[in-house]
């Protein structure tokens, strides 16, 4: 019944109504994955990094995976989840049993909020 409100408001009302306000969004916590164009490969496919990413985080139900962007500076696959602190581990993990194979210089940036929210940067493809 908010709409309700809206237009037949008489403008007297306070505008903002606790109701109305968006529940906060629990998938506003990203891992963006990035790859130096320098150490990518023409070749190189980002379906060897998306492809077994996307299934293990459908699987484990930790994140999706949301697309790329590739450009001259180099390469972005984006993640996001309700847990962006505990993707890293599993980011090391598959690196560490052969599913990933991060080219040198690849970080990721966790962010635990929305854009613009205090991040860090791990380190995942060997410099």
């Amino acid at each position: 019944m908010a709409w309700c409100r809206r237009v037949f408001s008489t403008g007297k009302e306070d505008a903002t109504h606790e109701e109305d306000a968006p529940a906060p969004d629990p998938t506003e916590q990203a891992v963006p994955i990035s790859i130096p164009a320098e150490n990518l490969p023409a070749d190189f496919g980002l379906d060897l990094i998306e492809d077994p990413l996307a299934e293990e985080l459908a699987t484990s139900g930790l994140g999706e995976y949301d697309g790329h962007d590739r450009g001259h500076d180099g390469s972005v696959i984006y993640t996001y989840g309700q847990n962006a602190a505990a993707m890293p581990s599993l980011l090391h993990v598959m690196a560490e049993d052969g599913r990933l194979d991060f080219p040198p210089g690849t970080t990721a940036e966790v962010r635990l909020g929305p854009p613009g929210a205090e991040s860090r940067i791990v380190t995942l493809g060997q410099k």
